[in-house]
């Protein structure tokens, strides 16, 4: 560690309600993070109303503790207004910052109050150097850094990023990528983009086990390289967990920083005591990526974490100064004071004329006096108290009890003093814009039909396969898909290969993430804006289309009927056939799948290019292929079929996009002609 001392990274703590966050502020965390009652990621924690999140402030704010907000669901156009009118509340409360996923919902509150301070939420999925440089012009001042990301490119991003890194360091991990998980929302109508998750991850899968369900991230051995690297904030999951996890885990990684040390076998011990899935893993991290990172809860995780419900969270104070002004013929006063926030902050409350007496209150008497600070948040002591009495000072107990109860709730009122809002006004966003185009993604090129021209008027395929692809279709209109998911150090490999196709001829390009905007704009690529976009309303769209995106295919999530409702420039379109992408797997669990029956040093099984089943307990059968990397893509179960809904979709103006993964060549073209004709479809199929 260097001579000069690390500025210790905030702490960052869950609170699913009101008595979770005093546990985490006990705890001693140095910011609380909560959900509104709405547009919280966490729908089934208990959450905070008005009232509860002016409570919050108020107490936060006197223990020097930060407050944060999660509005981080996405949103439609007829909810957009409210959610934005949530937070205008809640800044005027006086919380410090909002975490949020929906990039219109973040582009309207920041032209409207751009004084107010934004954190992109890990859902909107942030992963790189160049997503945070496209957040920042949204009007984010922090991203939260993705799960799955390893300490290089932790390091790159830390000091390469235009704005702060918030990074998860305990708790629950999604085995997908976060923001690109559809599995909960196609096959139960749970959406996790909507912060109602049913955890589908976390069932059995056929004969391969628990193959989607991940341990419970442990950074704890790892927190003095994280502060030397200059993380500006360290976060715990949990909003759905008891006060006595969120103190627990609180407590100890609140000890280990201010220690400046690593957590040893004790504190390890200590945390899986209170919470864990048969065990926890670092794995994405260190990259020892490998089938020891799955994990259950088992009966035995389960008893003993039972143990701790009911144990006593001790309630946090502030310390604060108090002074008394006790002389004859003047005003009795009472003043306390603080530091808050840096500043020094006082109230004094003042009394009636102090009377003569033959005998003053003693010294000792005003002193316990002003010792009782119980229904209060503040604390002091004998050497932070300064009392000025008279001899001959005539006050009772009760008026100066008075006075302190007075003197405190001043101070207290003027830690969290409502704010004002002057508020710009917002441009309508742009007129619908009507397409009848036909557009289609292949996940394997040589599955493209000779008749594919005829057929589509854009056909993209994966970046690292169009030379297979361009030859045949031509480079009109042969575009690339980005891959969905990239860190900092594959970026010159993305890079170099995309300059490479533009050299080829190829003019368009698949956006399925924000940090491809710049590339794409320095090569000159015309862009498609991906359903990996989670575009769900207008201010999405219409900001997407500031940054380039002239066309977009519109979040699987929302239908073609809310699909309608929203206006953009852009041109605009809908999944019409094809299996939905349900998860981007960071973790390989097609070598998962394959060390169960054949053991292997080197993994080659998912290098060539086939799909691999995953069936769930119902016999539902998923498909799994690999992506760029080791990473893997889950494909669904059964195709979305919108052939006899054609008329829905020519009404609301929309394109229409397909998707093809296994099909065959002469597969693909039965599709077509079906389509065409308007066929219901035959047998399992999900609608958009």
């Amino acid at each position: 560690m260097s001579e000069n001392k690390i500025k210790l990274p905030e702490l960052l703590s869950p609170a699913g309600s009101p008595e979770s966050l005093k546990a985490a502020v006990a705890g001693g965390a140095d910011a609380v993070y909560f959900g509104a009652k709405s547009f919280s990621a966490r729908s089934f924690a208990e959450n905070f109303d008005d009232d509860a999140v002016k409570n919050a402030v108020r107490y936060c704010r006197a223990l020097r503790v930060k407050t944060y907000m999660t509005v981080n669901v996405q949103l439609c156009d007829r909810e957009l207004r409210d959610a934005a009118e949530t937070i205008f509340r809640a800044w005027r409360y006086g919380v410090d910052a909002f975490i949020v996923a929906d990039i219109g919902l973040a582009s309207y509150v920041h032209t409207v109050c751009p004084e107010i301070e934004l954190h992109a939420s890990t859902q909107a999925t942030g992963l790189n150097v160049l997503s945070a440089d496209e957040l920042k012009k949204i009007g984010f001042s922090r991203m939260v850094a993705p799960r799955e990301i390893s300490k290089r490119d932790l390091e790159i991003l830390v000091k390469n990023s235009p704005i702060e890194t918030e990074l998860f360091i305990h708790g629950a991990i999604c085995v997908s990528c976060s923001g690109q998980c559809l599995m909960s929302s196609v096959i139960g109508g749970r959406s996790g983009n909507r912060g109602e998750c049913a955890q589908p991850c976390r069932l059995p899968y056929g004969k391969n086990g628990y193959t989607l369900s991940l341990k419970d991230m442990c950074l704890a051995e790892h927190l003095t390289e994280l502060s030397e690297m200059g993380v500006a904030s360290l976060k715990i999951e949990g909003r759905m967990k008891a006060p006595e996890y969120v103190y627990g885990v609180t407590k100890i990684y609140r000890t280990l920083l201010d220690e400046s040390r690593n957590a040893g076998e004790k504190e390890i011990a200590e945390l899986s005591a209170l919470f864990s899935r048969s065990g926890f893993t670092c794995g994405y991290y260190t990259g020892d990526i490998g089938r020891d990172m799955l994990g259950i809860r088992t009966a035995d995780d389960k008893k003993e974490s039972a143990k701790l419900l009911g144990s006593t969270i001790p309630e946090a104070k502030s310390e604060i100064s108090l002074s008394a002004d006790i002389r004859t013929g003047e005003r009795a006063s009472v003043t306390a004071s603080g530091i808050f926030g840096g500043k020094s902050v006082t109230y004094t409350a003042i009394g009636e004329v102090v009377e003569k007496a033959e005998r003053s209150m003693s010294e000792q008497r005003v002193r316990e006096s002003l010792s009782k600070l119980g229904g209060t948040p503040f604390c002091t002591s004998q050497d932070m108290m300064e009392i000025n009495l008279c001899d001959d000072a005539k006050l009772s107990v009760a008026e100066l009890n008075a006075l302190r109860r007075s003197a405190c709730e001043g101070l207290w009122n003027r830690l969290a003093p409502e704010r004002k809002i002057s508020e710009n006004s917002v441009s309508d966003t742009g007129k619908r814009t009507v397409s009848d185009m036909k557009t289609a993604f292949f996940v394997e090129p040589n599955n493209i039909p000779d008749e594919a021209d005829k057929l589509f008027d854009r056909i993209f395929v994966p970046l690292f396969l169009y030379e297979k692809a361009h030859k045949t279709i031509g480079a009109e209109k042969c575009g690339i898909a980005f891959p969905p998911v990239a860190l900092d150090t594959e970026l010159n490999e993305i890079t170099a290969a995309a300059e490479k196709v533009k050299a080829l001829g190829c003019r368009t390009a698949l956006v399925t993430g924000m940090w491809q905007i710049p590339i794409c704009k320095r090569l000159g690529f015309d862009m498609t804006g991906d359903m990996r976009l989670n575009i769900w309303n207008s201010r999405s769209a219409e900001k997407l289309y500031d940054m380039g995106i002239i066309d977009f295919i519109q979040s699987c999530e929302i239908g073609v009927s809310r699909g309608a409702a929203i206006k953009s420039h852009g041109r605009h379109g809908v999944v019409a056939y094809g299996r939905l992408p349900l998860m981007t797997l960071e973790k390989c669990a097609i070598r998962d799948i394959a060390a169960l029956t054949s053991p292997i040093e080197k993994c080659n099984f998912c290098g060539d290019g086939k799909f691999v089943p995953l069936k769930d307990r119902t016999g539902a059968e998923f498909l799994l292929r690999r992506e760029y990397r080791h990473r893997n893509v889950l494909y669904n179960s059964v195709p979305v079929w919108m052939a006899d809904k054609q008329s829905e979709i020519l009404r609301a103006g929309l394109f229409e996009h397909f998707i093809f993964t296994c099909e065959s060549k002469k597969e693909v073209v039965e599709i077509m002609n079906a389509y065409a004709r308007g066929d219901k479809p035959k047998g399992a199929f999900k609608r958009i």
